[in-house]
């Protein structure tokens, strides 16, 4: 059987399964009716790339809103709220959000939200905005210049860490994970100071990964919700109390003004509550005026829901069925 043929096949194969899913949802989903699933995206990628197994490609991204698009209700999160508290929301409502500001969100996400009419919100961190990346894709991308460029392990020791493996891609993934882990929770400046190392340890200079102001105003301009995301996504928790007000605030208010619009939803750094975020960050949101905030807690948000405190998830399944299987499954994690 030759793969064309292979290809036509398994796409009539699952065409098949998402009508029959389609049909089916409504019965399965009538018990959840009035709750809201909010997805988190963060990059969508050409091709799979190991060090970053988990960000879909186009081609499973796209398979992914197709079935949204044609099993559940995906809704604009400012819609989705509105719905929510007037208890109008329809039985397999969906919403579509990214963070960070990828630039990948505009040139390969977008398109394919267009193509199944999608709605989306991009959290953008502010101090991304003219080319630059974050600490820890500068991290992974250091690690994979030392790999390329044959060396064995890499030695962190100086900063109160340990030496580290990078002579295969599983190693340097270990290392990536063990690293990312190890440097999370400390403050932005230190945290930055062993990014800075490492690539010089590389010879790299840090990749541009996120949208431009422009790239962000030309998202915007297509049909794209921004909401904010602090200047330089830190841990909350991390920060002093006029520290994090400034971060949310700012972040806030520069997007406010480039985008020439109100910008009411903002998204926490890794998003834990307890852990990332606490009553304080809470409240400073309250008073910077957001209408709400979206946090990493898994579930499904419904009408009782704290809306500063709302829940999201990543459906990791690339298989269809398994994607499904997740999708339903969050639905009845009630927070």
């Amino acid at each position: 059987m030759n793969k064309d043929l292979r290809w036509d096949l398994s796409h009539q194969l699952q065409s098949h399964l998402l009508t029959a899913m389609s049909h089916c949802l409504p019965y399965l989903l009538e018990r959840g009716s009035q709750r809201l699933s909010i997805l988190i995206y963060h990059r969508v990628l050409t091709e799979r790339d190991p060090l970053r197994p988990f960000e879909p490609t186009v081609n499973e991204f796209s398979k992914q809103m197709e079935i949204l698009a044609r099993c559940f209700s995906p809704l604009s999160l400012a819609e989705a709220l509105c719905l929510m508290r007037e208890g109008r929301l329809p039985a397999q409502a969906v919403c579509v959000t990214f963070d960070d500001g990828y630039v990948d969100n505009l040139q390969l996400a977008l398109p394919v939200l267009q193509r199944w009419n999608i709605p989306a919100m991009v959290f953008v961190s502010t101090d991304f905005m003219d080319g630059s990346s974050m600490w820890n894709d500068r991290l992974i991308e250091a690690l994979r210049s030392l790999l390329a460029k044959g060396s064995s392990s890499v030695d962190l020791k100086g900063w109160g860490l340990d030496r580290f493996l990078c002579g295969s891609i599983e190693e340097c993934y270990l290392s990536i994970e063990q690293l990312l882990t190890s440097i999370k929770y400390w403050r932005p400046r230190e945290r930055l100071a062993v990014v800075e190392a490492l690539e010089l340890m590389a010879s790299v200079r840090p990749p541009e990964l996120m949208m431009s102001r422009e790239k962000v105003l030309d998202l915007y301009s297509k049909g794209v919700s921004i909401g904010a995301h602090t200047q330089s996504h830190p841990i909350l928790t991390s920060l002093s109390g006029t520290e994090s007000e400034r971060e949310i605030g700012n972040s806030k208010h520069i997007l406010e003004s480039l985008l020439q619009t109100r910008v009411d939803y903002f998204a926490y750094p890794n998003g834990r509550a307890g852990y990332d975020y606490e009553e304080q960050q809470l409240q400073q949101i309250k008073s910077l005026g957001f209408k709400a905030a979206l946090s990493t807690n898994p579930g499904a948000a419904h009408n009782g829901s704290d809306v500063f405190q709302l829940p999201r998830f990543t459906p990791w399944g690339k298989e269809t069925v398994k994607f499904i299987f997740q999708m339903i499954r969050n639905r009845y994690h009630i927070t």
